[in-house]
């Protein structure tokens, strides 16, 4: 059966006996079976233990992320979910992540005139996020 994918932990969790696994904060862990409280994930050592599915965030379910690698079906999943329009979506959805961090406030503007100005507020919340300079 395919891995029903991957989880961040949200906490830090210590294990107290040999079957938990002990977690990081924001570790991306391969979840094995989730069909009890206690999910059995794998971390990125290979090391193998239960840990209890509320400190865990499923990933692949959130909302989509920009980033500089995001390929343009990314780009535009990340832009139908911030509510942008449709015209919007279809102008800049055509773009790759790094092509649209890229943008200046005039290329924006030129291309989608009417929300511009709230594309350039989510991009630059993402540029921050990324550590990006301008």
């Amino acid at each position: 059966a395919p891995f029903p994918g991957l989880a961040r932990a949200l906490y830090e969790f210590r294990g107290r006996n040999p079957q938990e696994l002990s977690v990081r904060m924001g570790d991306t862990l391969q979840v094995l079976d989730q069909r009890k409280k206690w999910w059995l994930v794998q971390d990125s050592q290979g090391e193998k233990g239960y840990v209890p599915s509320n400190i865990l965030e499923p990933l692949g379910q959130g909302p989509p992320n920009l980033h500089p690698n995001s390929s343009p079906a990314e780009v535009t999943a990340w832009l139908k979910d911030k509510g942008f329009s449709r015209v919007t979506v279809r102008c800049l959805g055509v773009l790759t992540g790094h092509q649209l961090l890229q943008m200046s406030p005039e290329e924006l503007r030129a291309v989608c005139p009417e929300e511009w100005r709230r594309v350039l507020f989510k991009l630059s919340s993402v540029r921050t996020s990324l550590g990006v300079r301008d």
